[in-house]
């Protein structure tokens, strides 16, 4: 099993990997047309919602998997942050995604570390700028729904009938890293974020032996 140390390193590669790339090209909901009907519908049904939390696994092939907590703030139905948090109460790791940048705190540290700009830009309920969709498909508890972004990186969601929210949802990335979250709930009141204080110190530089 891979330490958490590596399990949060590679969260963050494969969250912002998909966030950046999301956030690189503005448009509208696009493919087939059905499909990008009902991602606005479920952008529109969390207008009013405050914020999501999910629970569920994050995987790597060939090594394992560990527990995930996701809670997002939203405001007018738009992402405005992000806590990932991955392991146990006991032992965990952590992603956070603002406005102002990206940030990570790694397995018993009490310390954020900057690992890069803001990656949330664009980013709504389901829909981010420059994903297609597929055809929607009947599912036993509601209907499917699949979100293709242009790196190749593809979600699977799970929308409840009538309230058109996430009931659960499976994205994967071009090299097979997974996360599945749900069920999802529905925040009424804004939930609260860490912030990223203290700030671990700069990593020493290396210097090679003085050459004579």
């Amino acid at each position: 099993m891979a330490s958490l140390r590596g399990w949060a390193l590679a969260a963050a590669v494969a969250i912002g990997a998909g966030a950046m790339t999301a956030a690189a090209v503005a448009s509208e909901p696009a493919g087939d047309p059905a499909g990008a009907e009902l991602a606005q519908q479920v952008d529109a049904s969390y207008a009013g919602a405050r914020g999501v939390r999910a629970g569920g696994r994050f995987s790597i092939p060939g090594v394992g998997s560990v527990p995930v907590t996701t809670v997002t703030r939203l405001r007018a139905g738009a992402v405005a942050g992000m806590h990932v948090r991955f392991g146990t109460d006991r032992v965990n790791a952590s992603i956070l995604l603002l406005r102002q940048g990206t940030f990570t705190r790694m397995p018993r540290q009490s310390c954020w570390r900057r690992s890069g700009g803001s990656e949330i830009a664009g980013v709504r309920a389901i829909s981010a700028p420059g994903a297609t969709y597929e055809a929607p498909r009947p599912g036993e508890r509601g209907t499917e729904l699949t979100q293709i972004l242009p790196d190749g990186s593809r979600a699977e969601y799970l929308i409840a009938p009538g309230t058109a929210r996430v009931l659960r949802s499976s994205s994967e990335l071009p090299d097979g890293t997974r996360i599945v979250l749900g069920p999802s709930r529905a925040l009424s009141v804004a939930p609260r974020l860490p912030r990223p204080v203290p700030r671990c110190a700069p990593a020493p530089t290396r210097t090679g032996p003085e050459k004579r």
